[in-house]
């Protein structure tokens, strides 16, 4: 569904090879919820990889800490592949409009 966080989810994993990290995901959407949003996109069936990747933070004490980058695996027919641009536009279109009243708000 359009204008939802699982769409901008879906957005951005339709891309070929991209993958998407949570803190990605939080400056574009400003949602901490990620893991719940490909938790619901693989119970309807897709299929979305976890590659776990190591970081050292910047804290006083450094330490390494794990986080995980998903990547949606799949092939789509000419027609899926039509639909699922169509569907992009739109959710392009709905950030832009809400991005647009963020800003006049301000």
């Amino acid at each position: 569904k359009v204008g939802s966080l699982q769409s901008r989810v879906l957005r951005r994993l339709f891309q070929v090879g991209r993958t998407l990290s949570h803190r990605e995901f939080d400056f574009i959407s400003c949602s901490y919820r990620l893991g719940g949003y490909v938790g619901f996109l693989r119970d309807k069936g897709w299929t979305i990889v976890n590659h776990d990747e190591t970081c050292k933070t910047k804290d006083i004490v450094p330490r390494k800490v794990l986080f995980t980058r998903y990547e949606l695996f799949a092939t789509f027919t000419p027609e899926l592949q039509e639909r699922i641009k169509q569907f992009c536009k739109a959710v392009d279109k709905f950030e832009a409009a809400a991005t647009a009243s963020n800003n006049k708000a301000a």
